[in-house]
């Protein structure tokens, strides 16, 4: 029998939250265990970053070949269970350089998953007045992960020290693989249907399986796709300087690691709400949302940037968190509905994968943009980008709504997908 469709979502959100939980609390004792053993080793934190966050840019498209040609399902199962392994070898190694080279391993397992959780909504849902809310809860589910999981694991680092931390991370990949194991409904992927030849001939790969680039010629070709994931770009460019200002600036208020800590804790509230509110939008209001999460983020961090006093450094991270949250729902919402299911997680993985290379070059300019405006205000030269990346999404929203009946399920005979 069929798992209905919010049970199913609800399952993957719950799957979601459970592994973003253990895996922020595994990089964050991991961070640790690589401070400790380099004797707080600049470089090799840096590397920790680029070969964690980093890896995602660099191999998120093949996680989304993955999900594309094997059932989606058993993809996020061995996802799952690939990382579930990496994580107690994890506990067993000891040399720095050994650390880094699983910890990219494991970066690199997680990319399936990714690319196949977001593609797979629109199958799993089967109605595409269900989509907005499935990527809301599933944002839910990310963001308290990514909230929780920081605090979660310093407290156990201090506690248990860090090899127990890595071996309850992978118990976390194995109850998100029975939670997916759970689902019984189509994920979509490489058992999608007869039509695939035709969906994929329509996608823009003559027929053919496209490899690794079909993702990338998908959002070259939709006007829509390929502007919106610009945008979200441009936004992830500017999210970068502040992450990396985001000390700084606690020092800035003489607040400290605490204030530091606050503020951290107070984006992940913001974009728990958000991703909440966003569970309620429509196939309509999706692209007005998408614009309108990315000015509010601006002027969130405008605030911060010329802001007089904590507390209101605090209402703007509050703020961000909510509007960063919206532009995700929204984003996905869009492409989803948009991409055929043949090459959706190659879509999703591309789309990804350019917003982490941002994110990353934001984390490399950040330095000489701090040294030039000071910590402060680099949250407002931050501010600045994403309201430029409202600007570019705003030049094809009559396109985004024009053609809201084109919705990209599995079944549609490669209707969607089309370059417009």
């Amino acid at each position: 029998m069929r798992t209905p469709p919010e049970v199913a979502i609800r399952r993957l959100a719950i799957s979601r939250f459970v592994s973003v939980t253990g895996s922020m609390a595994a990089y964050t004792a991991l961070i640790d265990l690589i401070f400790e053993r380099t004797g707080g080793s600049s470089l090799y934190l840096s590397l920790s970053i680029v070969l964690t966050i980093g890896a995602v840019g660099l191999f998120e498209p093949l996680g989304g070949v993955v999900a594309d040609r094997f059932d989606r399902k058993r993809t996020l199962i061995w996802s799952d269970l690939a990382g579930a392994v990496l994580f107690v070898v994890l506990v067993f190694i000891e040399a720095p350089p050994l650390l880094l080279a699983v910890a990219l391993l494991t970066a690199i397992a997680e990319t399936p998953f990714r690319a196949g959780s977001v593609a797979a909504i629109p199958e799993l849902v089967d109605d595409e007045r269900l989509i907005a809310k499935a990527n809301g809860w599933m944002g839910v589910g990310s963001n308290l992960g990514i909230t929780l999981g920081p605090a979660i694991g310093g407290l156990l680092v201090g506690w248990i020290d860090a090899g127990p931390v890595f071996a309850l991370n992978a118990a976390t990949f194995i109850v998100s693989s029975g939670l997916v194991w759970s689902i019984d409904a189509p994920f979509g992927g490489a058992g999608s249907g007869a039509s695939r030849a035709s969906t994929l001939r329509d996608a823009g790969t003559g027929g053919g399986d496209g490899g690794l680039t079909a993702g990338f010629a998908f959002i070259r070709r939709d006007r829509v796709v390929g502007v919106v994931t610009v945008s979200w770009m441009v936004l992830l460019l500017g999210m970068g300087l502040g992450i990396v200002a985001d000390r700084p600036v606690a020092d800035v208020f003489d607040v400290g690691s605490v204030g530091f800590g606050l503020m951290l804790g107070i984006w992940g509230l913001g974009s728990v709400v958000g991703s909440w509110a966003a569970s309620r939008m429509t196939a309509a209001s999706e692209p007005p949302m998408l614009v309108a999460g990315f000015v509010v983020a601006g002027l969130a961090g405008i605030g911060i940037g010329v802001s007089p006093v904590f507390g209101l450094v605090l209402v703007g991270n509050f703020v961000w968190g909510l509007g960063d949250a919206l532009t995700v729902v929204a984003e996905q919402g869009i492409i989803q509905r948009r991409t055929p299911d043949a090459i959706r997680g190659r879509v999703v993985a591309a789309n990804e994968g350019l917003a982490h290379l941002a994110l990353v070059a934001g984390f490399l300019a950040s330095g000489p943009v701090i040294a030039a405006f000071g910590a402060q205000r680099t949250y407002a030269v931050g501010g600045v980008t994403a309201l430029a990346a409202g600007a570019v999404a705003a030049t094809v929203l009559p396109a985004a709504r024009a053609r809201l009946e084109r919705s990209s399920f599995s079944n549609d005979n490669g209707r969607n997908g089309r370059g417009h």
